[in-house]
């Protein structure tokens, strides 16, 4: 089924279940957060993998030897007899367990957010036992299937977030992309004419999708840049982090919208509260590891175990900022950045960011005319044993 009609799918399933939706107090975002388990921000991790759930399924069902070594080894097409699915692990788990559970549906969707939540929230054994023994009592072998599935963040329907919203309403896409809130997307969905949405806006601590670097070739920087004014940066070999700030918090985001704050906070917190000329912003950057003896910046790999160092060595964490998205001046003005342009928010970085050597630096790049400059500034970074070169537009 082509990703379109997989979506109109979708919509007949709204459509008709959400007609009744108020009544059972269901919300479009608790549907969603079940199709789309990865982008489910509220629910933390679930730290649960086939290994932990086999050994559950085994010890609440009393599964016999055979199936016992059957799910241990799902991968392995020596231990699975025909004609039960090999390599697929939750299509197996339903063939296992299709006869030993109820084949009446009856367990509703927030029933299934509640229990979800509830075993994302212990690390427990008992709890989680207790949980499962739930689920595997209430729902029946194709609803486990989803569930587990869910579980592992691993739906396998052949239908990404990207597709889906941009065949919904291509609007959400930009929505998510500015927010990485799937709330957000929901609230638009269930009320496009909000004028919230309206046009594309950030909010401090919803970290924005990144803008992603790609390889070119040759011939293909010639056809791209010819002729063109580009900003020419240093590839850095470290760690792509969105920092937010908002008067006295700071949090740092990954590239896939991870918080890790707890992380990069305790090096990086104070540094960008002095360092920062601003009530509110939303920095992008690359967190790098510095060899103060060398001279030179480390191949990634150490981010975190330096992070963790209380005590500074030979090694630094260096937080090199190169773009900024979004600014409250400190008397309150407000400047949404995504219609200026990248020269423009380079000044604005330069303006409100106070350099720290080997700490906090900003990467201004260097403004080139030509192909033949483009080539220069590129065998530049290999003279210097660098990653090699960003082209900008």
């Amino acid at each position: 089924m082509k990703p379109k009609d997989k979506v109109k799918c979708v919509k007949k399933f709204i459509e008709h279940f959400f007609k009744d939706a108020q009544k059972e107090k269901v919300t479009l975002f608790q549907f969603y957060r079940l199709l789309f388990p990865k982008l489910d921000r509220l629910r933390s991790t679930y730290g649960i993998a086939e290994v932990f759930i086999s050994k559950l399924y085994i010890n609440i069902l009393q599964l016999p030897k055979t199936e016992t070594l059957m799910l241990k080894h799902w991968k392995n097409p020596n231990f699975i007899p025909s004609p039960a699915p090999v390599g697929d692990y939750v299509e197996l788990l339903k063939y296992i367990i299709s006869k030993r559970v109820t084949n009446t549906s009856t367990i509703k969707i927030n029933s299934i957010n509640e229990y979800l939540t509830s075993l994302s929230k212990t690390r427990d054994k008992d709890q989680r036992f207790s949980i499962m023994s739930k689920i595997i009592k209430d729902c029946t072998a194709e609803e486990q299937k989803w569930i587990i599935s869910i579980i592992l963040k691993d739906l396998k329907i052949g239908l990404s977030q990207e597709s889906f919203f941009k065949y919904f309403d291509p609007r959400a896409v930009d929505i998510y992309n500015s927010t990485s809130s799937l709330i957000s997307v929901c609230e638009y969905l269930s009320d496009p004419k909000n004028q919230k949405y309206s046009q594309t806006f950030y909010q401090i601590f919803s970290p924005i999708k990144p803008m992603l670097v790609a390889r070119m070739t040759l011939d293909n920087i010639i056809k791209t840049f010819q002729g063109i004014k580009v900003l020419v940066e240093t590839k850095f070999d470290g760690e792509r982090i969105q920092c937010h700030l908002h008067e006295n918090e700071v949090q740092f985001f990954t590239r896939n919208s991870v918080d890790y704050t707890s992380i990069y906070g305790p090096k990086f917190s104070h540094l960008i509260k002095t360092s920062i000329n601003a009530k509110s912003a939303i920095l992008d950057g690359e967190i790098v590891v510095y060899d103060k003896v060398n001279k030179k910046y480390a191949p990634f790999g150490d981010n975190k175990t330096i992070a963790k160092e209380e005590v500074e060595t030979d090694k630094c964490l260096v937080y090199q900022i190169f773009d900024i998205i979004y600014l409250t001046s400190p008397n309150g003005q407000v400047y949404s950045l995504n219609n200026v342009i990248l020269a423009d928010r380079k000044k604005i970085l330069s303006k409100i960011v106070t350099p720290v050597p080997n700490k906090i630096e900003v990467v201004l790049g260097i403004e080139v005319n030509s192909i033949d400059e483009i080539m220069a500034q590129f065998n530049l970074a290999l003279q210097r044993a660098e990653e090699g070169i960003v082209i900008k537009n």
